[in-house]
């Protein structure tokens, strides 16, 4: 069986918490330099790991990250698929602080849009379904085994402000689970490039829906640090649990060109 190559984009270097061993790689693409340097390491099982710490080291790059940058470097590193790992907000019930979700769908309310296509190329890019079907049925055995909650819809927002009440319920009505400000464009750039993706994030709050512990960043940070070890060791087993899979439907070409004909009202 031949092994995986897995790259995630995340705000931790994976191979230092874990406590195992990588290597640096300086990289170069096309859109410059990603937000840090890649890490690579091996897993237990053979399988090659590239992390990348989405707002650099000593998040140096704060909210300007290079998102092209980013998945482009993994991608001339050959990763199968791409994880992104965020923390998030939950806008339901389902979830909780300090529950770790696998999620597989999102709802994109970013003002800005990023493609590795220029305007001029006229290029739409299917994005439905955004993790193939093969993935998720080994993404659902996976979160059994793990004990992690599977299946959910991240709503992304701009930022750097979070959400105002009318904000999180109108997201929870649209069918928002989660809420972040990072993983779009990233997910979106990942299958333009045509890997698989899925994204992984640890709940930190409840959005505006808890009157004693409004979001903010103190919220964040200090749920983060109370549930960051278990959330760490969860992620390397769900990489771990990872296995090569028929990516037929990632491979169909996602990128159609418009159509050049044209309409005249003489014809």
């Amino acid at each position: 069986m031949r092994t995986m190559s897995v790259g995630a984009i995340g705000g931790g270097l994976l191979p230092e918490q874990w406590g195992l061993p990588y290597e640096t790689i300086e990289m170069e693409t096309p859109f410059g330099r990603p937000s840090a340097p890649v890490a690579r390491t091996q897993l237990a099982d053979g399988k090659m790991l590239h992390s990348i710490l989405r707002h650099g080291k000593g998040h140096d790059v704060g909210s300007a990250i290079n998102y092209r940058a980013n998945v482009a470097a993994l991608h001339q590193l050959g990763c199968d698929l791409v994880v992104s790992l965020c923390l998030a907000g939950t806008l339901v019930d389902r979830f909780d602080v300090g529950d770790v979700v696998v999620f597989d769908d999102v709802l994109d309310f970013r003002k800005s849009s990023c493609s590795f296509y220029a305007p001029t190329e006229a290029v739409h890019c299917a994005m439905a379904p955004l993790v193939s079907s093969a993935l998720l049925d080994q993404l659902a055995g996976i979160s059994a085994t793990v004990g992690c909650a599977f299946r959910a819809t991240m709503v992304v927002i701009e930022g750097p402000r979070y959400s105002t009440h009318a904000e999180t319920r109108m997201y929870a009505n649209l069918g928002g689970d989660l809420v972040c400000q990072t993983i779009a464009p990233e997910c979106f750039l990942v299958r333009e490039k045509q890997m698989d993706w899925f994204g992984v994030c640890l709940v930190t709050d409840r959005d505006t829906r808890d009157p004693g512990a409004l979001v903010n960043t103190g919220v964040i940070y200090e749920n983060m640090n109370r549930h960051k070890d278990r959330y760490v060791a969860t992620l390397l087993r769900i990489f771990e649990g990872l296995n090569p899979f028929d990516r037929l439907e990632a491979m169909v070409q996602h990128a159609v060109p418009r159509s050049r004909l044209t309409e005249s009202r003489d014809d």
